[in-house]
């Protein structure tokens, strides 16, 4: 049956014009990211907590083509830190702080100005930056607009998973830019000590 699909696949990728390979792995993130937001809600109803999973998943995915940052190099990796994202923000969502404009207003701010934060797997040119910031500053008025639209409905408490999304996303996009701020400062490291050997010889 696997086999018969892949070949399948292979077929309309060749028709297509597309890369099989491109193809392929686009279907591996596809399924990792559906069976991590499986478990996920699993758990989050299991907790009885399956409102607040719902209503981040969408904030985060919402969010996160467009504003970049850290991803993990392993499926299993991104697989159990999505699942703890989801569990642990659908757990502390109650608490107050989450639910004030203020806790939404920084990780709001910085992903305005910052995004899109590239990585690895997502490499643009200077057209695709403006496009992906644009569409990132779309994006977080229109989810700040339904969070105070929530703040004032019956789903107040699940209100807190859109500054929860948020934050998470601006740690990973801080963590993206320091890792990428020590890549940089090693590669201008090595290219001084390649020098300094040049300049003995």
């Amino acid at each position: 049956m696997t086999e018969w699909f892949m070949n399948k696949l292979h077929d309309t990728s060749k028709e297509m014009g597309i890369d099989f390979e491109i193809t392929k792995y686009g279907l591996k993130v596809e399924t990792a990211f559906w069976i991590d937001v499986l478990i996920s809600l699993t758990l989050c109803a299991c907790l009885h907590k399956l409102s607040e999973g719902i209503l981040f998943i969408l904030a985060f995915t919402f969010l996160r083509s467009y504003c970049g940052g850290y991803h993990c190099k392993t499926y299993i990796h991104c697989g159990v830190s999505t699942v703890f994202m989801v569990i642990s923000s659908s757990l502390i969502g109650r608490i107050v702080f989450f639910h004030s404009p203020f806790c939404l207003m920084i990780p709001f701010i910085y992903l305005f100005v910052n995004s899109p934060v590239q990585n690895e797997n997502q490499v643009l040119n200077t057209t695709e930056v403006k496009i992906y910031h644009q569409y990132a500053q779309r994006r977080l008025i229109m989810l700040t607009i339904l969070f105070f639209i929530l703040k004032n409905s019956k789903l107040n408490v699940q209100a807190s998973m859109i500054p929860l999304a948020m934050i998470w996303l601006m740690l990973l996009c801080m963590i993206q830019t320091v890792k990428k701020r020590k890549e940089t400062k090693n590669e201008f490291d090595i290219s001084m000590d390649c020098k300094d050997v040049q300049d003995i010889r």
